[in-house]
């Protein structure tokens, strides 16, 4: 109630994917803004869901509203997918960045993957684990899957 278009952001669908998940999912742990300990970083991150316990998805949400231009292409969401492809196959065994998009026009799935093929993780000896780009919009769905690693 204290935004004009509550639904139309990620805070206002946030709720509603919550209830959503827990609903479909009966007897299944679903928790939200699940904060994750790094190594060598002292303020832990958060996960917007983490669905399951023995072997559990976990799940960052964006969202473009239906006036908006680039809050689902790669660049925007590159310290997502960073901060889910650095959780590690102990901890969960699916990554996924969901994107849901409330604009007119739906993005084609060759331009959306171009964004993110030139994003890797970057340097440096750590485990790395791929993540799975869902994209959902009124009239086109896609998935594809998104490596940390340059693509050469």
């Amino acid at each position: 109630m204290h935004y004009s278009n509550p639904q139309t952001t990620e805070r206002g669908l946030d709720p509603i994917f919550y209830a959503y998940l827990t609903g479909a999912h009966p007897g299944v742990p679903v928790s939200r803004q699940k904060h994750v300990h790094f190594h060598r970083v002292a303020k832990p991150s958060r996960i917007d869901f983490r669905i399951g316990s023995t072997s559990p998805t976990v799940l960052e949400l964006a969202v473009r509203k239906p006036t908006g231009m680039s809050e689902l292409y790669g660049p925007t969401n590159h310290s997502e997918l960073i901060k889910l492809s650095k959780i590690p196959r102990s901890q969960a065994a699916a990554r996924i960045l969901l994107l849901i998009d409330l604009a007119p026009a739906p993005i084609t799935q060759d331009a959306l993957r171009a964004s993110y093929a030139p994003l890797h993780a970057g340097r440096g000896r750590k485990v790395r684990e791929s993540v799975t780009v869902v994209y959902v919009h009124g009239e086109l769905d896609y998935s594809f899957c998104w490596s940390p690693f340059r693509s050469i």
